[in-house]
């Protein structure tokens, strides 16, 4: 559940409406978004959408054509645009909830793209070819031109960059939201160009291909976003399946995991001509290359900065979890990394993570369910430096550094997620026990919502604390110190 404070005017969108409404609230809401975005909104305003499915070339106001593959939806400076309210007709339309009310801006615009195909597939789907060059388009903006909690897909472009998302000179914010099955020559989820630094939070990246660069996500000519809180989940790419950085572009990346991506060189991630990422308590895994680099690779005077990552259980021809030419030098501290790590930085280890589960539920690498979360009996809790640390929350929003090891000393882990006792039964939270204090924490909270001990989000996201958290406490009993 997010919450929204109302700064200026609110402009309502709901595809379910009637037509011919103003905007100015839910009961006349605008059925479609680019006559929202076309009003223009004032400094300030807020853009909330309903749930449903919007494309860049419908509009009421005749300012776009339809089937018009050029049509995009153009963030404003001073805008906030927010997906995922409940809508008219809901008991309480201001609702929000960007999984339950799911808000997608589409480029499938003939609405018959072939449905479920493998990111490698969707090039030779023969129903992408009337698809949006670019969904989204951030070009000129600055931080304060805002997309918040939105599914961006079917985007393609062939002879072009940033099927998802296109960003030339433009540094829009970007949270809560999900890039899947899209389309580019560079790119395939979202492109940064010429001086592209957009703030980039809680975000998805998953099954987008591109012909060249970065399935899910190219930065080129001194493009450097920040990125904070994301996952890179099965795309395709020739160079970096799940990002690839070009020519000055040196991206900060923290708390995010690259999982089952796959590319000619860098599986996970590419670093070409003089692009080195900072790159902090991060994850790369199941990621695969033909070439080289299946975590990482890196060309042309690369200086990567690698701090409380894992890297484990990549694949390639050449350096699985990171390849570096003769020009390059990657820096790694304070990481696991397979195989062992003989280059430039000092305290890694290479030892088994001994994840969840990771290959999820469905048994599938590189899906949305794989659990990347520590056991509680992991090396890597507490292995990690502190110092580098920016984020206070980890890819789960729980608290970043916590002493996981129960020695009295707090030390943030290694990789994207924080171990946390309370995954395990802990609830009473202090003593890295499980036991009968434990039961008694969770009688007294049976059927509440006590979010301090749900087991949330990948066991129990329902936020009650019932039968899921006492199943947990059971398969963990008297676990711990």
């Amino acid at each position: 559940m997010l919450c929204t404070v109302v700064s200026g005017a609110v402009i309502y969108v709901d595809d379910d409406a009637a037509g011919g409404g103003n905007g100015q609230r839910w009961a006349t809401a605008y059925k479609y978004l680019q006559d929202a975005l076309y009003e223009p909104p004032s400094i300030g305003d807020e853009i909330w959408v309903a749930a449903g499915t919007y494309k860049p070339d419908q509009d009421e106001g005749g300012n776009v054509t339809p089937g018009l593959r050029s049509e995009t939806f153009e963030l404003i400076n001073d805008v906030t645009i927010y997906g995922g309210f409940a809508g008219y007709g809901a008991s309480d339309p201001n609702e929000r909830d960007i999984e339950l009310y799911e808000t997608i801006l589409s480029g499938d615009l003939d609405a018959n793209d072939t449905p479920g195909l493998d990111p490698c597939d969707l090039w030779d789907d023969p129903n992408r070819g009337e698809n949006s060059y670019h969904v989204v388009t951030g070009s000129g903006t600055d931080e304060t031109a805002v997309l918040n909690g939105f599914t961006i897909t079917a985007g393609n472009t062939f002879s072009d960059s940033g099927g998802g998302m296109y960003n030339y000179t433009g540094s829009p914010t970007v949270t809560n939201c999900t890039f899947i099955g899209n389309l580019s020559s560079g790119g395939g989820g979202m492109c940064n160009v010429e001086g592209s630094n957009p703030p980039v939070t809680n975000c998805t990246f998953i099954g987008n291909s591109a012909d060249d660069s970065g399935g899910g996500m190219y930065n080129s000519d001194n493009s450097s976003p920040t990125l904070t809180n994301c996952m890179f989940t099965g795309n395709s790419a020739g160079r970096g399946g799940g990002m690839r950085n070009w020519n000055d572009s040196n991206p900060t990346v923290n708390n995010c995991t690259f999982i089952g991506n796959s590319a000619s060189y860098g599986g996970g991630m590419c670093n070409w001509d003089s692009s080195s990422p900072v790159v902090t308590n991060c994850t790369f895994s199941r990621n695969t290359a033909s070439g080289y680099g299946g975590g990482m690779c890196n060309f042309d005077n690369i200086s990567p900065v690698v701090t409380n990552c894992m890297l484990w259980s990549n694949s390639a021809l050449s350096g699985p979890e990171i390849f570096d030419d003769l020009t390059s030098s990657t820096t790694v501290s304070y990481s696991d990394i397979q195989g062992g790590w003989g280059g430039a930085g000092s305290n890694n280890i290479n030892s088994v993570p001994l994840f969840v589960d990771p290959n999820g539920l469905d048994g599938i690498i590189g899906t949305e369910d794989d659990n990347l979360r520590l056991k509680h009996s992991s090396p890597c809790i507490d292995a990690g430096d502190n110092t580098p640390v920016t984020e206070p929350n980890d890819l789960d929003g729980r608290p970043r550094i916590v002493d996981g090891d129960c020695d009295t000393a707090a030390t943030v882990d290694m990789g994207a997620y924080e171990f946390s006792w309370v995954y395990i039964g802990d609830f009473e939270g202090d003593d890295c026990d499980v036991d009968f204090g434990d039961f008694s924490v969770l009688a007294l909270n049976f059927g509440q919502d006590n979010p301090a001990i749900d087991i949330a989000p990948f066991l129990d996201p329902d936020g009650i604390i019932d039968f899921k958290e006492l199943l947990v406490l059971a398969q963990h009993w008297l676990a711990g110190k």
